[in-house]
């Protein structure tokens, strides 16, 4: 039982919702968890109950604990109201309860028994009490309230669960580190399980301490209460063994005189006193079976190595279960023994502790707890009062519709029926792989070999990387995993598994598939989780094919009526005949795959040889060898007139294009910036010192031209980004956003929201218009290089004319009027023309 609280406790605070909250919050939930009814998972309570609960106010209470509960989802409350409409109380509903009602293998999936185990074991820690003399006396650290009472009490808890049966808390192993070793191992051990930082854990142990409830040195963790309600556990159960051993008539006038003494010890006479005063009144958590044995003395421990913590282990270190409990009500809250009820010899009730001490020890049985069987002497009981603290009262054996957890522990019990002890070591779950390994964390504890468990975490992880690979990098392949966990141990059942390594990695890590897609699993999709369509497929296959032998065999007999002799003869030879089919196909695509190699070894070896010959090329601007055609340096020189170039586009398409001056203009200026600063950074290459290599100038030269067009860029777009278009285009999306204002919380957040998307866009556009206007003049420039003239043509044409000159053209006559009316000028005539 105490196993099973620790792991559900563990479960609880390791909650997603609930890390990095306070401890304030954390035990609030727990408390919750506790106080809840089995079925329904809920708790009516108020906040200033909670308060005495945690140590807190109130107010505390209600700011800081269940507003932050609700928040994360983990409670759900309701106001009750009465008939007449007026709120009555909140009923609480504690959602980790509630999500794993059902589920078999869930850590928080605790039974009636566990539930009211868990709530006496809180009560006997810091109930608040109710009266002075009532059956729930106040708890350990009921005084402790105010700053820091939260973490006691969850300290206080853990220490509890993690605690031997004498007290004793194993601590951590190891070397510890120098900034934490002054502190102690104590609260390095008490720090893992709060998981806090060292100091705080030092604190918190300072003050449990200084309240008596943790005692030992730095090096030592000692609950006393633990320890006497063990003991005590221990002599009651002796007590009731040697009363039933012994005959009614065998019971002698001096015994009885002493139980008469014993009933009326310091006067109490008839006065009926609870417990808390001396006497312990029965309840139902306390009725044995005649089946149990009794019970023994705590063992000693100290040789056992126990590793400690959740997270990182889960261990089991108490005493064998001894008494079982009748069925509970449906709540969880321990009801008062109302009537009185009669033991073997007459009484109400039993003694507690200090109380009518037998003074002989006899066990007839052979169920001595002693090493000894004639053991006689004074039963030494462990002063203090008995109480839920041993953690594992009540036990119930295996029920069906318990977990495989249950499942482990009830083989763990067995280990300890045989060897006497608990197992040497019980193995913490790896880093990284809680989440995964937590529904099968029971079965994972009984791997005890190091490298057994080095060996599992390997197949756990490359399942996880062979989901991640089947899936997607978007698919929760820890998710997918853990539900495989949670199906296999369904399918274990009660069955308690013998081979936890076998069934680990032979059962409940492979995958099962009746078809090639490696997406399916139980013939379901792991990413989708909808049916397999490979496997409806098969399915229809299979129905297909015994259709058409039923048809076949219909068709060959008469009247009506087919033999199942003929009808599986018929179903055997479509089996053979599809497997036939399918061979055939299988040797044709092992033949189109081996055509397929053949040819990309054909391939890649031409590759290899291309490859060869092109590195073999010398450069082909300054002739260095070996340099595939271009090396580094003349590439990267290259590369920066190219960026150069780029950055003068870039400067003409932005303020450039208003006229030709200032185009010119702005070409000197972008130019003159892109070479001073390449001349910039290879001259502080050059100041620097030492031998520098022409690559390294050239490849800082790239370097610098790279900078410096990245900045001129930016500089481009935002000067588009506040143009008119793109303003208009802003104002567009930040329109449309605000009418969608209703999906947001509050107009703040949709404007943000509508401001983000609007700005987003406005630089979008902005880009864009810088790559029309790049586009653009790149396409005139293009189109002025094919219309301008072959200059070298003309040139040539003009050097022809200048070495054969045309020859001269002769005089044509044309009709002319009469001489007289015809002038003469210088003896030629007027109208003749060359």
């Amino acid at each position: 039982m105490q196993v099973r609280l620790l792991t559900a406790v563990r479960a609880l605070l390791t909650d997603p919702k609930l890390i990095g909250r306070k401890d304030v919050v954390r035990l609030g939930i727990l408390v919750l968890m506790a106080k809840a009814s089995h079925g329904r998972c809920r708790v009516e309570i108020t906040a200033r109950e909670l308060g005495r609960w945690l140590g807190v106010s109130k107010s505390t209470v209600d700011h800081e604990v269940l507003s932050v509960l609700r928040e994360v989802d983990a409670v759900a409350s309701r106001v009750l109201r009465g008939s007449d409409g007026l709120p009555t109380g909140v009923e609480y509903r504690v959602e980790p309860l509630w999500e794993v009602r059902g589920d078999v293998g869930a850590p928080l999936a605790l039974s009636k028994v566990e539930l009211a185990t868990l709530l006496r074991f809180v009560e006997g820690l810091f109930a608040p009490g109710w009266g002075e003399r009532c059956a729930t006396p106040p708890g350990l650290l009921v005084e402790h309230r105010g700053r820091g009472a939260a973490s006691d009490r969850l300290a206080l808890v853990l220490l509890a669960l993690h605690a031997r049966p004498d007290g004793r808390v194993p601590l951590v192993g190891g070397p510890l580190a120098k900034s934490v070793a002054r502190y102690g191992r104590a609260a390095v051990t008490l720090a893992r399980m709060l998981g806090c930082s060292v100091p705080v854990a030092a604190a918190v142990l300072e003050r449990l301490r200084a309240s008596g409830v943790v005692t030992g040195a730095a090096s030592e963790l000692r609950l006393p209460a633990v320890a006497a309600a063990h003991s005590s556990a221990a002599a009651v159960q002796d007590a009731a063994d040697l009363a039933s051993s012994a005959s009614p008539g065998l019971v002698t006038a001096d015994d009885a005189a002493g139980y008469a003494q014993c009933a009326c010890h310091e006067g109490v006479g008839d006065e009926l006193v609870v417990e808390g005063d001396g006497w312990r009144q029965m309840s139902w958590d306390d009725l044995e079976t005649a089946e149990e044995s009794s019970g023994t003395a705590p063992r000693d421990l100290d040789d056992v190595e126990i590793d400690l913590f959740a997270g990182q282990s889960v261990f089991e270190t108490f005493e064998a279960s001894r008494v079982a409990a009748d069925s509970h009500t449906d709540h969880a809250v321990v009801a008062d023994v109302c009537g009185e009820g009669a033991g073997g010899l007459g009484f109400s009730g039993e003694a507690a502790s200090g109380y009518c001490r037998q003074p002989v020890r006899t066990c007839e049985d052979g169920n001595s707890p002693a090493s000894e069987p004639d053991l006689q002497g004074d039963v030494s009981v462990v002063g203090g009062e008995d109480g839920p603290l041993r953690g594992e009262n009540p036990d119930l054996l295996l029920a069906e519709r318990e977990s495989e957890a249950s499942a482990a522990v009830w083989t763990l019990q067995a280990w300890r029926a045989v060897s006497g002890g608990p197992p040497p070591v019980w193995a913490q779950v790896p880093k990284g792989l809680e989440r995964v390994l937590e529904p099968v964390a029971m079965v994972w504890g009984r791997l005890d070999r190091l490298t057994t468990r080095r060996y599992v975490t390997k197949v756990v992880r490359a399942q996880l990387y062979e989901i991640s690979g089947a899936c997607g990098p978007e698919v929760d392949a820890e998710r997918i995993l853990r539900e495989r966990f949670k199906r296999r141990l369904a399918e274990q059942g009660t069955v308690p598994i013998n081979d936890p390594v076998g069934w680990l990695v032979g059962r409940a890590l492979p995958r099962r598939s009746v078809c090639p897609d490696r997406r399916c699993d139980d013939g379901r999709r792991m990413d989708t989780r909808a049916d397999c369509t490979a496997c409806q497929m098969l399915v229809l296959d299979g129905r297909a094919l015994r259709a058409r032998a039923f048809t076949k065999a219909t068709t060959a007999l008469t009247g009506g009526r087919v033999d199942r002799s003929a009808f599986e003869a018929e179903l055997n030879a479509c089996w053979h005949q599809e497997a036939a089919f399918a061979a055939v196909r299988h040797e044709q695509a092992l033949q189109e795959r081996k055509a397929r190699e053949r040819v990309w070894v054909e391939q890649r070896d031409r590759y290899v040889v291309q490859e060869a010959a092109r590195q073999a090329l010398a450069c082909e601007v300054c002739g260095k060898p070996e340099s595939a055609g271009m090396c580094g340096r003349c590439r990267d020189e290259r590369r920066v007139e190219e960026l150069v170039t780029e950055a003068v586009d870039v400067a003409v398409a932005t303020w450039g294009m208003s006229g030709e001056a200032r185009q010119l203009e702005v070409v000197r200026r972008t130019e003159g910036e892109m070479r001073g600063a390449v001349d910039q950074a290879v001259g502080d290459l050059l100041a620097a010192g030492g031998s520098v290599f022409p690559e390294s100038v050239a490849l800082a030269a790239r370097l610098a031209a790279e900078l410096q067009l990245a900045a001129l860029r930016r500089r481009a777009v935002n000067k588009f980004a506040y143009q008119a278009p793109v303003q208009a285009e802003y104002e567009k999306v930040f329109a449309t956003e605000m009418r969608r204002s209703h999906l947001h919380g509050s107009l703040d957040e949709a404007r943000e929201v509508a401001e983000e998307t609007a700005q987003r866009v406005r630089f979008n556009t902005a880009q864009t218009l810088l790559d029309a206007r790049l586009r653009m003049l790149r396409s005139a420039r293009l189109a002025e290089v094919d219309a301008e003239p072959d200059w070298h043509a003309q040139a040539a044409a003009q050097v022809r004319a200048l070495i054969r000159p045309a020859p001269r053209e002769r005089a044509v006559s044309v009709r002319r009027p009469s001489s007289a009316a015809t002038p003469v000028i210088g003896g030629e005539l007027a109208g003749v023309g060359a």
